[in-house]
């Protein structure tokens, strides 16, 4: 049992282009941000969060708009 209640982390991939999300639960990125991934949904939209802080910066995005998958 680790401490800390974060997701777990699948991958970490980064921004191939600007991402700017329309609803509140969209994750905006720019390009060349780092982004741990923590759901891959077969649509294409994946979740994840920027930086250290999963509360803080976390939503959905689609996957083609990065890279490292």
């Amino acid at each position: 049992g680790g401490a800390g209640g974060g997701p777990a982390v699948i991958t970490t991939v980064s921004g191939l282009y600007d991402f700017v999300g329309q609803s509140a639960d969209e994750l905006s990125f720019a390009q060349g941000d780092r982004i741990c991934v923590t759901v891959q949904h077969d649509d294409g939209w994946w979740e994840g969060y920027k930086g250290l802080d999963p509360k803080k910066a976390a939503g959905s995005f689609p996957s083609n708009y990065v890279s490292g998958q």
